[in-house]
């Protein structure tokens, strides 16, 4: 009679593992509304002729866009789900790096999702990039359709990105030396 006891309450934990595992991630994620330079007033673009830029669609723990590192490396817990490079062929509009990026599906992780931009194809510190909103992310196993994660809404209306530029070495480099001064200091006194 134990038996059939344990075999029962082990299959239910089972099914319930197996019904937790099919949860799953759908994302459609794009950049409908263009980039243009920092202090730029939208008549341009990020590209010039010819020229690329990185664009990322990154998963976070938290709900925050933690900064971007030399490469397009990610920091802060995060992983880059789907990266695409976007080139200015000549097209129209191309230069605002307008994109699709493909549909990213895989499991489920509790989190947030959001798009980066690099405003070129070589992310070097001092580069500057562009941080789309933060979203959280949903579990569409259930449904057909993705989720849509624009990374921008309309910069050249109005609506500028989170603009963020990747640290210098150096820069990092003095802070650290600062904050640990100031711990120091703090220490010696009590």
């Amino acid at each position: 009679m134990s038996t059939t006891i344990k075999t029962v309450v082990l299959g239910i934990a089972c099914s319930l593992v197996v019904s937790g595992a099919n949860a799953a991630l759908n994302i459609s994620w794009n950049a409908n509304a263009g980039f243009f330079p920092n202090g730029g007033d939208g008549s341009v673009g990020i590209l010039g002729l010819g020229q690329s830029a990185i664009a990322q669609l990154i998963f976070s723990p938290d709900n925050i866009n933690s900064s971007a590192l030399a490469g397009g490396a990610t920091s802060g817990g995060e992983t880059i789900l789907s990266q695409i490079t976007v080139t200015n062929n000549g097209g129209a509009f191309e230069e605002y790096a307008f994109f699709a990026g493909p549909t990213v599906t895989g499991p489920f992780m509790p989190g947030f999702v959001y798009g980066r931009v690099f405003a070129n194809n070589a992310p070097v510190p001092g580069t500057f990039y562009y941080d789309g909103p933060v979203v959280a992310a949903q579990d569409l196993s259930a449904l057909g359709s993705p989720q849509v994660v624009g990374i921008n809404r309309d910069p050249i209306n109005g609506n500028m990105l989170n603009l963020q530029v990747i640290p210098e070495p150096t820069t990092l480099a003095l802070l650290g030396v600062g904050v640990g001064t100031i711990l120091y200091r703090r220490r010696r006194k009590a």
